[in-house]
């Protein structure tokens, strides 16, 4: 009996080890922030809620609207729409800001300013690079998978195998490392908005405001232009997590926003003495 509990335990151990803890520590190098914006409780408070919001809106934003149906995966964009339309949101969000901040800011401070706001830039860049590898390791999996098959009548064995066993562990265990990736990276890169904090303590907020307006919009679009979406829950579920959790985001960021810049005295158009996240 011990034995058997050791045969199930052993594999979540090593899994754990040698996939979810890598997965950690590569998401917090690139995505938690090192700086905090404000040491007043309810805003750091009002964080975490539009954290935990936004950490589920932007991964269900678009995927209820396109899962089930036949477009569903039928290219390349369709694929990356329907799991990446929050993350593309918020990242463009970002980008967006990390140009206006430099912009407004007082005479003299811009390029301070625009030094720090290009580390979100950087790191959006960064996750992209990341999340593009997950639909190129599926395609070599399915290369893979063909090329063996038809391999098989004049190669099955010798060097041509063993580059093929290869290449599937290697791919195999770094698509093990994405499912980690993408919770932590989810729950991380909305807290810190891709490390927006690091470039001024407003941007996260502000940030989010305008990611929440797109995703909220995006399917009043697609209903106006008649695209064929069909839902893989019930109707009001559907609105509920792309229109509601939106909406909700937008108000929790904008209570933040305010709080930050009345309590924590955080100006728009200035840059900020860096405070060390714990």
């Amino acid at each position: 009996m011990y034995a058997l509990l050791w045969l199930v335990y052993l594999p979540i151990r090593l899994w754990w080890l040698c996939v979810v803890m890598p997965s950690r520590t590569w998401t917090t190098r690139l995505l938690q922030p090192r700086c905090i914006a404000a040491e007043d409780p309810l805003s750091r408070r009002l964080g975490v809620a539009r954290t935990i919001v936004v950490a589920i809106g932007a991964a269900l934003a678009e995927l209820q609207w396109r899962w089930g149906t036949a477009e569903f995966g039928a290219s390349l964009w369709d694929w990356v729409e329907g799991f990446f339309t929050g993350p593309i949101a918020l990242a463009l969000s970002v980008v967006v800001f990390a140009v206006v901040f430099p912009l407004c800011a007082r005479r003299g401070e811009r390029r301070l300013m625009l030094r720090r706001s290009m580390t979100p830039v950087l790191v959006v860049l960064a996750a992209g690079v990341l999340l593009a590898t997950l639909p190129l390791v599926v395609a070599a999996f399915s290369w893979m998978q063909s090329a063996r098959q038809t391999s098989m009548v004049w190669a099955s064995d010798g060097l041509y195998w063993a580059l093929t066993v290869c290449l599937g562990i290697v791919l195999f265990a770094v698509w093990l490392y994405f499912p980690p990736m993408l919770v932590l990276g989810a729950w991380k890169s909305a807290r810190g908005s891709f490390r927006a904090g690091d470039a001024h303590p407003l941007m996260p907020a502000a940030s989010t405001i305008l990611a929440g307006v797109l995703l909220a919009t995006g399917p009043v679009i697609d209903a106006v232009n008649g695209v064929n979406l069909d839902p893989d829950m019930p109707l009001w579920a559907a609105l509920m997590l792309s229109v509601a959790v939106p909406v909700v985001t937008i108000a929790l960021s904008v209570v933040e926003l305010v709080r930050l810049m009345v309590v924590g005295r955080w100006s728009w158009r200035s840059v900020y003495v860096p405070v060390a996240s714990a």
